[in-house]
């Protein structure tokens, strides 16, 4: 791709692929993607180095060469594992934070809190 052809304007609106199909859920198996991705992935090792979406060298491939398509196949397992690594670790803190406390003192504590500076509205905190 020239310089020509690269799109200067980051604001030009997204094509229409990427805005069609919903989200049905936001929780991501990473297992289906790797049993359907590996052998594309392992097919595509075999053309040579696949290089990252977006770079440089990703831009400066031929339309006919197949391995843009492999890098976006690439970009595509690697998010999907980013995701699923990500959402197991919210998940694991979750856990962690729900059982680091006794949340039923703390909400009665809050809510104890509540009562007093509503009948006692002097003893509010205000910013200078």
């Amino acid at each position: 791709m020239t310089d020509a052809q690269r799109p200067t304007d980051c604001t030009a609106a997204l094509p229409a692929a990427v805005l069609v199909g919903g989200i049905d859920s936001h929780e991501i198996d990473f297992l289906p993607v790797h049993q359907r991705l590996a052998p594309i992935l392992d097919r595509a090792v075999l053309l040579g180095e696949i290089p990252v979406l977006g770079s440089p060298s990703w831009v400066d491939i031929p339309d006919d060469d197949r391995r843009w398509r492999d890098s976006v196949v690439v970009a595509g397992y690697r998010w999907a594992m980013t995701e699923w690594l990500r959402q197991d670790a919210e998940n694991q803190a979750s856990k962690e934070l729900s059982g680091s406390a006794d949340w039923s003192a703390v909400a009665a504590r809050t809510r104890r809190r509540a009562e007093y500076l509503a009948a006692n509205p002097w003893a509010r905190r205000h910013t200078a």
